[in-house]
């Protein structure tokens, strides 16, 4: 936030704590003088307060050209929302989802625009529940539901940047590693290994500017005007987070995130869901269906003493090309969901994305 300050963005923070929130607007302004911040009290996790919020922005009359959407509830004592949401969904997912939505006017009318969505590497172990998304039925709120609000934060940036494309507004995901920040030190102490992550970000973690730095580079890097889609942080697999090379392009690991289907009908049953609560049929700005374009291209992969020459092979577009890391060796990866599934709109077999790394000898 200092950063963007900084470099002249009016910046207005969200958050549920008057005190707290004033609190911040010291600390920024005390360490940027010339900060233009303001700020809103806002409770994600409440789709009331979402609305009232995007009304009086609505008010303001300000361009919008960044949402970040960062709010975070992690392991916090169980309890249900206003609307019957158990809390971490409704805060990590549900309210972004409907705010995004909100303020989709405002975004468009000032392109290029950015929408970046807050992941984690949690993703790894989200679960989608197609019965309970808005965790109803939840008895608590544990590690499973943040990864599962993860998981579907990845999935819904990857969708709404598909239906996004060519209007202006990119969308992008990323994460920010393992970092020493507040968000473990309200953890509850009943949550089993709750103080295992609070204790692994004091030892490990780093600082909040670090952390920061995929979110910054998502939402202002100028290279990426009109690449929507890229998902940005330090590389990780499993448990491990090296905290290294922030600004990575990266691919989820969850393979449900890897579905166009899947990520399709996350966004529509989402949608479904908000119009049941809020009572406005359709959602605000709902977004058209969007497939990706089918693209014949041939595809040319160099490796030592051959050369493989794919033609006509049907990719979907949206996702970046892996940068070249060697020029001794060479690989082409393909991870194929729903492969002998028959496409619903060119007659022919469907591959959801592929990632092609191409390292010239």
């Amino acid at each position: 936030m200092q950063v963007l300050c900084a470099k002249n963005a009016h910046v207005y923070l969200l958050g549920d704590d008057l005190d707290k929130g004033r609190r911040a607007l010291r600390e920024v302004q005390e360490a940027v003088p010339k900060a233009v911040v303001d700020f809103f009290e806002c409770d994600l996790g409440s789709l009331r307060s979402v609305r009232t919020f995007a009304e009086a922005y609505k008010a303001l009359g300000a361009p919008l050209h960044v949402l970040a959407l960062n709010a975070g509830s992690f392991l916090w004592p169980y309890r249900k929302t206003p609307d019957g949401f158990e809390r971490t969904i409704a805060t990590n997912y549900l309210g972004h989802f409907l705010l995004a939505h909100l303020l989709l006017p405002e975004l468009q009318a000032a392109p290029p625009s950015r929408i970046v969505w807050q992941g984690s590497a949690f993703e790894q172990l989200g679960v989608l529940n197609w019965a309970d998304l808005g965790g109803e039925f939840a008895r608590d709120s544990d590690l499973w539901q943040y990864a599962n609000s993860k998981l579907m934060s990845l999935m819904a940036a990857c969708e709404m940047a598909c239906r996004l494309k060519g209007t202006g507004v990119d969308v992008f995901a990323c994460h920010p590693g393992l970092v020493t920040t507040p968000l473990y030190n309200r953890t509850s102490p009943e949550k089993p290994g709750s103080w295992l992550f609070s204790a692994g970000a004091r030892l490990f973690g780093q600082s909040a500017s670090r952390g920061a730095a995929s979110l910054i580079y998502a939402a202002a890097a100028s290279e990426l005007d009109g690449k929507g889609g890229g998902y940005f942080g330090p590389p990780y697999f499993g448990p491990l987070c090296g905290n290294i090379l922030n600004c990575s392009p990266l691919i989820p690991i969850n393979f449900a995130a890897h579905s166009a289907d899947r990520c399709h009908r996350l966004y529509e049953e989402t949608a479904h869901l908000l119009e049941q609560k809020t009572g406005q049929r359709p959602l605000p700005n709902k977004l058209p269906t969007a497939y990706r374009q089918a693209l014949f291209r041939p595809i040319t992969v160099v490796v030592p003493d051959r050369q493989l020459m794919m033609e006509n092979m049907l990719m979907a577009e949206g996702f970046v090309t892996a940068k070249n890391l060697s020029k001794k060796f060479a690989a082409l990866y393909y991870l194929l969901e729903d492969l002998l599934s028959p496409a619903k709109h060119y007659g022919e077999f469907r591959i959801d994305w592929a990632l092609v790394m191409r390292i010239d000898t």
